[in-house]
């Protein structure tokens, strides 16, 4: 589906239909609007108009959308690949494109954002633009798709590689990139340390669809964290994916695994009477899994607080393990000088394999 919308001359949306049995064409609420006379300097007569704020705090003065288009995970691909549409709202009917966001027809109503979701890159949609991304770039970008994406809801849990797929499709076709069950290569020492903001233990995930190392393995909001790792301690070796399907590399997995070299210590061993702000997320059950032998790899330090970003592991066999959860810390004293400082830092690194 990502081409048909990335070929479309124009994509029109009706964000407000909860199903395709609704109508879309009914009346809009009107805003709450005062115009005032405004004198001006050379002594001309304006207007100056005093809209009603949507909300109280000054954050969300500016107005959100919320339809029920903006909450489906597969819908996400509509926004972003078409080139051009045109949006009939709760509110208002707007226009969007490449170069311009604006209403159809004068209005007083201020947006939070200028657009329903973050752009792409021109070169989507004109081949002669030249282009060329960093690993940083590229690693901002898909956080913020996998923010805007993992925010929205599914209907079936298993979708959650397939309704993504046509974005990566296209992504990869402009990156040269391989991509491995929502991760890319470029990227992979980056987005390691991503967590569940909002993950319930409790509700368990019926069918595999991705490795563990993979966001996609779990339900709910997703963090890639920060954007790039100084000093990091990960060496991948290689990775490999298999797909549940043949001819859909980007959509469920059957089976992942991650190699890679690194610090592994127990949980014990990390010294946390020296730590503050310590912060530790399980994703594949209770808290209480987590024991001082809890195998712990070091990925490396965030370049935004320069916190510790660690991946909370379970031994499988032998030497392969998969990720149950993420921990970050920072140090009360000052360890940018000289990370290696810590004792536990000094562990020789082991191949290991995530599963």
């Amino acid at each position: 589906m990502g081409s048909i919308y990335k070929k479309a001359t124009l994509t029109i949306l009706a964000t407000n239909g909860t199903s395709a049995n609704c109508g879309f064409l009914e009346s809009r609420p009107l805003l709450d609007v005062c115009e005032l006379p405004l004198c001006l300097p050379d002594g001309s007569l304006e207007s100056i108009f005093l809209v009603k704020p949507f909300s109280r705090r000054p954050r969300h003065y500016a107005y959100r959308p919320k339809e029920a288009l903006h909450q489906r995970g597969w819908a996400l691909q509509e926004f972003l690949l078409s080139p051009r549409f045109l949006i009939y709202g709760e509110r208002e009917m707007t226009w969007f494109c490449q170069s311009l966001f604006s209403p159809a027809i004068d209005n007083h109503i201020d947006y939070l954002q200028k657009g329903p979701c973050k752009q792409l890159p021109p070169i989507m949609f004109n081949p002669h633009i030249k282009y060329s991304a960093t690993v940083h770039q590229q690693a901002a970008l898909w956080r913020e798709i996998v923010h805007d994406f993992t925010r929205r809801k599914l209907t079936f849990s298993e979708d959650r590689l397939p309704a993504i797929a046509g974005i990566a499709r296209e992504m990869q076709s402009i990156w040269k990139d391989q991509y491995y069950a929502g991760m890319w290569d470029n990227c992979l020492t980056r987005h390691l340390g991503w967590y569940g903001e909002d993950f319930n233990p409790s509700r368990p995930i019926s069918d595999y669809r991705a490795p563990s190392w993979s966001w996609a393995s779990i339900d709910g909001k997703i963090n890639l964290g920060g954007v790039k790792i100084w000093n990091a301690e990960v060496q991948i070796l290689g990775c490999t994916v298999q797909s549940k399907l043949s001819g859909a590399p980007f959509g469920s997995a059957l089976s992942g695994e991650l190699n890679l070299k690194g610090i592994l210590v127990e949980y014990a061993k990390i010294p946390r009477k020296e730590v503050c702000a310590w912060k530790f997320v399980v994703e594949a059950g209770p808290r209480n899994m987590i024991t001082d032998h809890t195998p712990v790899l070091l990925l490396g330090r965030s370049i935004g607080s320069g916190a510790t970003i660690c991946m909370l592991l379970q031994h499988v066999s032998g030497q392969r393990y998969r990720r149950i959860g993420r921990l970050q810390f920072k140090h009360y004293r000052n360890y940018s000088l000289n990370p290696h400082k810590e004792d536990w830092r000094r562990e020789m690194p082991v191949q290991i394999t995530l599963v």
